[in-house]
């Protein structure tokens, strides 16, 4: 099995990145975003908090990502004052 390709990444706090990532799982494209923590050897392990799909369902995946910005900017909360927690 190939290592998952990274598309893209930001901390979630000092010691925790989120990975957005997309790789292949028996034969079948997946898309994938996790939690990733640092260990004390300093290399990025990751951790069960995290949600990998068939590739298929990414227009479901993002149209749910786009509710939620229209939910936060109905409630004014959209910004980068939001913590992301």
């Amino acid at each position: 099995m190939a290592e998952d390709q990274l598309v893209y990444e930001f901390h979630k706090s000092a010691d925790e990145r989120v990975r957005a990532t997309i790789g292949e799982f028996r034969g079948r494209k997946t898309v994938g975003i996790r939690i990733f923590y640092e260990d004390v050897d300093g290399e990025w392990k990751p951790t069960k908090k995290g949600i990998t799909l068939n590739a298929e369902l990414f227009p479901e995946l993002k149209k749910a990502v786009e509710m939620i910005e229209a939910g936060l900017q109905q409630e004014g909360q959209k910004g980068p004052s939001s913590s992301g927690e």
